[in-house]
């Protein structure tokens, strides 16, 4: 399940998800975390693997870009952890120029993440503008119009820093995925 928000719609997506698992099919939910606890944890009760969002571990950045703190994320991540214990979650940061892509922000959120047992990888994603179109459709100001993506060195480099301070970060490079690299959009902004 993605998003938008799977959180968002958390009766269905708990219907959903347990009649998958019923009928032995795989689940996996992909959430900014950014939710009421209690949806968190109705969506991911049946999930097989969370990929779950961590753009920033400084909160007043956070807020500035996404327009919420970054404090229930972080909590929710722990929550996540401590309740679904056999279920792994797949950490991922979309890294968007100016943003997260210094490497005091990919230092931050490894440490953050190496006190996490259930974090089986941590995933840095590049930015892209595949959510640009949309805004046109709705007649709407994209957020980060004339945003660029990283360059395969930055990724590089990055990964290299992720991989020293902590475990291996894998960085998909020829498939990122729309809903977790759009940082800009409105789901990455409302729903953080």
């Amino acid at each position: 399940m993605s998003g938008g928000e799977p959180c968002q719609q958390a009766p269905f997506v708990e219907a959903l998800l347990h009649e998958c698992q019923e009928r032995g099919i795989a689940t996996s939910v992909e959430t900014t975390g950014y939710a009421r606890w209690r949806d968190v944890e109705r969506v991911c009760r049946y999930a097989d693997l969370v990929l779950y969002d961590v753009k920033c571990m400084d909160s007043t950045k956070h807020k500035a870009f996404t327009g919420v703190p970054n404090m229930l994320i972080l909590e929710n991540l722990r929550n996540l952890a401590g309740a679904f214990a056999d279920t792994p979650i797949v950490v991922r940061t979309p890294i968007v120029p100016g943003f997260n892509d210094m490497a005091d922000d990919i230092e931050a959120i490894v440490h953050f993440l190496q006190g996490i047992a259930t974090v089986r990888s941590y995933e840095l994603l590049a930015y892209h503008r595949f959510g640009e179109p949309k805004y046109r459709q709705l007649n709407r100001r994209y957020p980060l119009r004339g945003e660029t993506s990283p360059s395969e060195e930055r990724m590089r480099e990055l990964r290299a820093i992720a991989d020293r301070v902590g475990e291996p970060a894998d960085v998909p490079s020829d498939d990122p995925s729309p809903s977790t690299a759009e940082a800009g959009t409105d789901a990455g902004r409302s729903a953080a």
